[in-house]
Formats: C-alpha cells, sequence, structure tokens
C-alpha cells in the first residue's frame, strides 16, 4: 500500500503539472486529485496512528472521509468520456457526501456511530455510481468509459471483503484488499487518458 501510493502521488503530481498548462482539461485536474484522495485514504494501512485521542479521532474521520469523496471524483473523472450529463446527480453526490462528511466529524456527541455512518455512505455511494456508469457504458459503449467502469465494480468488491473482514465475517488472519482497488481504478484512469492523448496525436496527424 506504501509504495502504491507514492507511485500514484507521483501520477498525479506529473497530471497537475499537465493541467496547469492545459486549463481547459479538467480529466488531468481530476485524476490529480483522485491521486491525492487515495494516498490520504492508505495512510492508515502503513503509518503510525497518533496517539493523542484527538489526534487519532480526526486521522480516523479524514483517512475515511476521504474514500467517499474519491468515489464522487471518480464520477466526474468519468463522465469526461461520455456526452450525457447529469448535473443533478453530480449536484446530489456532492450534497450527500459533504453532508455525510459533516455530520460524521469526531464533536458530535455520537462519535461512537461515525465509523459505520461513513461506511454506509461509501456504500451508497459506490453502488449508485457503479450502476449509472454502467449504465453510461451500455448506452454510449467506449473502452475508457468500460474500463473505469468495470475497475469501480472490482474495487467495490474489494470493499465488501474489507468490510467482512472488519466485522469478522472472514477469518481475521486475511488481509485488506481496499488498498490495491486504488491500483485497478488508476490503471483505468491511465488506458482512458492514454488513449485520450493518442487520439488528440492522430488528429493533429490527420
Amino acid at each position: 500500500p506504501e509504495v502504491a501510493s507514492l507511485v500514484i502521488l507521483v501520477l498525479g503530481a506529473f497530471s497537475a503539472a499537465f493541467w496547469l498548462r492545459r486549463r481547459h482539461e479538467r480529466a488531468y485536474l481530476l485524476f490529480a486529485v483522485v491521486a491525492g484522495l487515495w494516498w490520504v485514504r492508505n495512510l492508515h494501512y502503513h503509518v503510525d496512528h497518533p496517539e493523542q485521542a484527538w489526534s487519532w479521532l480526526w486521522f480516523w474521520w479524514l483517512t475515511h472521509a476521504s474514500l467517499s469523496w474519491i468515489l464522487v471524483v471518480s464520477w466526474f473523472f468519468a463522465s469526461r468520456f461520455h456526452d450525457r450529463r447529469r448535473p443533478w446527480l453530480a449536484r446530489g453526490l456532492l450534497a450527500f457526501t459533504a453532508a455525510v462528511s459533516l455530520a460524521s466529524l469526531p464533536v458530535w456527541p455520537w462519535q461512537g456511530d461515525t465509523l459505520v455512518l461513513q461506511h454506509l455512505c461509501n456504500a451508497v455511494v459506490a453502488v449508485l455510481v457503479s450502476v449509472v456508469l454502467t449504465h453510461d457504458a451500455w448506452r454510449q459503449p467506449s473502452r475508457e468509459l468500460w474500463a473505469i467502469t468495470l475497475a469501480q465494480w472490482a474495487g467495490l468488491a474489494l470493499g465488501v471483503h474489507d468490510l467482512l473482514l472488519v466485522s469478522l465475517r472472514i477469518t481475521p488472519e486475511s488481509v485488506y484488499l481496499m488498498p490495491y482497488a486504488s491500483m485497478l481504478l488508476f490503471t483505468a484512469f491511465l488506458f482512458a487518458v492514454q488513449r485520450r492523448y493518442v487520439g488528440a496525436i492522430e488528429a493533429v496527424e490527420q
């Protein structure tokens, strides 16, 4: 997870530098944002947890809340590769994720339930985004969109495995698989960006 996070962070920095030169190519900005969010998400797999109680609570809130925003930004990234726009869905995802992130802040009396709330939010957003992407990929087939859609479903399956592990429904000797979902998703992202980049070069050559 640590090596994967560093590689993804470097790719995100490269994408951000590319976006700074071509501001209208927002897919590269979204790529960089997702890279930063995944780096934050994977911190609790390889970083020593804070010893102070308040730091520990904020650390766990940050690493868990970041997953919801990864799903939302991934949706915006995938929407760059098809013509169907859903502004109502985009606003709804942003509002819902922001509301849950605020409600799960470690400053409220119900702090003990925040982890469950965040996982439920992640599950709702993940299923919704995956279903909508599957519908769009079926209606308007493209290799880029199908790659991202399949990576989303694979990440959802890995997330279910980790939830079963946390709830002790499977043997605790198993390993967490969610960090590897980032590798699947970024492979799909790189594939989509590479095809767009090559397509632009071929258009110039023609």
